[in-house]
């Protein structure tokens, strides 16, 4: 009895020593220790896996049905499936990843795992012992990294980019969806080489990656590859070898299509080109300001026509610093600043010196440009240097209201001065009507270019007896009107008097001036100017009858005196002549007139 007695102690120590051992590996491993008894269906699960859920172990009935009822019920399904074949001895192992509900409401991840111990004659499960162990860090990364895969999946799939995986003698293990677009479903019965123009092509590019991928770079390179339709695409690569578990895995790469891109930069460095040239060869100057006053670029016309040594020497101007020491430049200035300001189009006209002392008179196209999104990029300025146009413009101005002959005033002229004029502020309000005398006499005698001198000889005078604010004007022919605003009656006789006076004492080339001159005057509002007009023709042409044989008179001494000016015959000699004539005519029976 003692000996027997001894070896229960010894054996109840080692039984202790074993529990000891399993409890220590089951803490170890985290896992809970459960003993089934499938014939009372009773369930025996560890304290620490009770605790884990939030229960006491007394809240707990140690009944199968009292796990079942906590287990999830979308899980049940696969727990039976699993379970069955161990219970009715096709194998002896269970395994099954489910959910139980803790005491605080939340669900849990186990996994359970067990064996059959005993079964009865028939081969049923009778017992089964297992563990289970928390795994609810160990889902959150699974679940993490099945989100992570299917984002990456995802995004391989969706991106415009082909992406492709083959092996390092270049045959596709992989592609994505636009990588089968491109190269076919039967992509994965090809090497990368077969996609190429020729076999030139594909050594090139060898002698182009190798490189990179051998130092573990990454290798990128342009190529023409085939598409399934046939048809050459130029695509952008960018190729890596990478590893797994240490181990080289293949090449992974990744392509896009840029056939199209290159196209339009194509297309855009020839519209540059051609936009380059037309900037540079434009017929007028043009230029680009920045925001802070850089003049950016010039063309050629603007270099050459501002008198630059070069378009470096503009390019280096800054114009509000130049604006700082030049009143024209400031002016020009402020305009381009408004236009920036408001974001309209300026035409404008300025003269000025440029910087390296060239007189210019510019038009200007001011044009403030903005980017799709309106933020602003730069003015652009079309200059046009316009002293020969404005020239011409003024001769036009002059030739649409002068008469080109004498330089007076033309009809048209003196019709709109009339309307202007004719004013109750301009009363009383005179005019003068002239008619030169012997002017087709002079032309008969001497010649058109004679007549237009004395036509000239008469604008000179009646201009410089006449105020700078009286209209003087070519009538038509050989008239001409004064329009003398202001100016009594009185004083617009006594100015026909200084203009008799001015004839008498001028030149007598080609004779001596003359005129038949008359005037009237309005004196009141409610006359018609037009009257007054017929009023001083009137006047002018009676003292033309009054005066006409004196007029003849005068005109013929003028005219012997010239023709004896300009021949060797004399004065006698010319008497003769005339007394000769007479006797013929006597002698010839000629009418006495």
């Amino acid at each position: 009895l003692q000996c027997s007695q001894s070896s229960l102690l010894e054996i109840n120590a080692r039984l202790r020593e074993s529990e000891e051992r399993l409890e220590l590996a089951l803490w170890a491993a985290d896992e809970d220790l459960w003993d089934w008894d499938l014939e009372t269906k009773q369930l025996y699960f560890s304290d620490s896996g009770v605790s884990k859920l939030g229960y006491r172990i007394e809240e707990i009935n140690p009944h199968i049905s009292s796990w079942i009822k906590r287990v999830h019920p979308d899980d049940m399904i696969a727990i039976e499936a699993t379970f069955v074949p161990v219970y009715r001895g096709r194998i002896d192992y269970f395994e099954a990843e489910y959910r139980l509900l803790s005491k605080s409401g939340e669900w849990t991840w186990v996994l359970d795992r067990g064996k059959v111990v005993k079964r009865n004659e028939a081969g049923k499960a009778l017992r089964m012992l297992g563990t289970k162990r928390f795994i609810n860090k160990e889902k959150a990364i699974q679940e993490a990294l099945q989100k992570s895969e299917t984002r990456y999946r995802t995004l391989v799939e969706t991106i415009p980019e082909i992406v492709a995986h083959c092996d390092l003698k270049g045959n596709y293990l992989w592609v994505n969806k636009q990588g089968m677009d491109f190269f076919g479903e039967d992509v994965y019965q090809h090497n990368f080489r077969d996609y190429f123009i020729s076999n030139e092509d594909y050594q090139q590019v060898l002698r182009t990656i190798t490189p990179p991928l051998q130092n573990n770079q990454t290798a990128q390179l342009e190529t023409l590859l085939k598409r399934q339709d046939g048809k050459f695409r130029l695509l952008k690569w960018q190729s890596k070898i990478f590893s797994e578990n240490g181990k080289f895995a293949g090449i992974l790469s990744t392509a896009r299509d840029i056939t199209e891109m290159r196209e339009a930069e194509l297309k855009l460095q020839e519209s540059e080109a051609r936009y380059r040239h037309l900037f540079e060869k434009s017929p007028v100057g043009l230029i680009k300001i920045g925001k802070n006053g850089d003049i950016l670029d010039a063309n050629e016309y603007y270099v050459k026509m501002n008198g630059a040594p070069s378009k470096e020497a503009v390019t280096a101007v800054n114009i509000f610093s130049e604006a700082t020491s030049r009143t024209d430049i400031a002016a020009i200035i402020d305009k381009i600043v408004k236009q920036y300001q408001v974001s309209q189009v300026l035409l404008t006209e300025m003269s000025y010196v440029s910087k390296w002392g060239v007189p210019l008179c510019m038009q200007y196209k001011i044009d403030p440009l903005f980017d799709a999104d309106n933020q602003f990029q730069h003015i652009l300025i079309a200059c046009e240097e316009i002293s020969e146009r404005k020239k011409a413009e003024a001769r036009i101005r002059y030739l649409s209201y002068n008469d080109s002959l004498t330089g007076l005033y033309n009809r048209a002229f003196f019709d709109e001065g009339l309307l202007r004029l004719d004013s109750p502020e301009q009363l009383p309000l005179s005019i003068i009507m002239g008619d030169v005398n012997g002017l087709k006499l002079v032309n008969d005698t001497f010649g058109h270019s004679a007549g237009d001198r004395l036509l000239q000889n008469i604008a000179h005078i009646l201009k410089s007896c006449c105020r700078s604010e009286d209209i003087v004007a070519r009538w038509g022919g050989d008239e001409f009107v004064i329009l003398l605003p202001r100016t009594s009656s009185a004083t617009a006789y006594a100015i026909c008097e200084r203009i008799r006076a001015s004839c008498r004492a001028g030149s007598s080339d080609p004779i001596q001036a003359s005129l038949a001159l008359g005037a009237a005057s309005k004196e009141s509002w409610d006359e018609d100017i037009n009257k007054v007009i017929t009023e001083a023709e009137n006047v002018m042409y009676r003292h033309k009858l009054l005066e006409k044989k004196s007029t003849r008179n005068a005109i013929i001494t003028s005219l012997e005196t010239s023709l004896h000016e300009k021949t060797m015959e004399t004065r006698e000699h010319a008497q003769r002549i005339q007394n000769m004539c007479i006797q013929f005519g006597r002698a010839l029976d000629l009418p006495a007139n």
